[in-house]
This record gives structure tokens, C-alpha cells and sequence, in this order.
């Protein structure tokens, strides 16, 4: 069962806008390897701002997301 989503919106700086839906394209590989992912989805919102929205069946898989995004310290 799914119990918590996560949205997340990047905005493309001007004349940036492909490079930006052809990263969303390539992170889907990425999201399918995510164990802890239901569903993921790139989505536009306007022509310059997308957005990356994730569920998960609890809380857990947000952590282990981030914890496995975020750069080393």
C-alpha cells in the first residue's frame, strides 16, 4: 500500500529546458532499480518547470531516496 509521495519541481534556467526533460528521461532507470519505489513519474508543468513525483509504501523509502541522492560529506 502506498503511503507517502514525494513532488519535487526543477525549473530549467532559460534555453536549458531539453537538457532538463532529457535528465528526467534518463532517471527512470534509475527510479525502476529503487526498491523501495511504487510508481515514479516525470512530469511538465509549464514549459520551463518539471517535476519528479515518487510513492512509496512508507517513510522508509523517502530516507533511503535521499540518503542515496545526496552527495558524499
Amino acid at each position: 500500500m502506498v503511503t507517502v509521495g514525494l513532488l519535487v519541481t526543477l525549473e530549467a534556467k532559460p534555453g536549458k529546458e531539453d537538457e532538463l526533460v532529457s535528465f528526467l528521461a534518463g532517471a527512470l532507470p534509475l527510479a525502476q532499480a529503487e526498491p523501495e519505489t511504487t510508481a515514479w513519474f516525470a512530469i511538465k508543468i509549464d514549459a520551463s518547470t518539471l517535476g519528479i513525483v515518487d510513492f512509496f509504501p512508507m517513510q522508509r523509502g523517502v530516507r533511503l531516496i535521499w540518503t542515496a541522492r545526496s552527495p558524499p560529506r
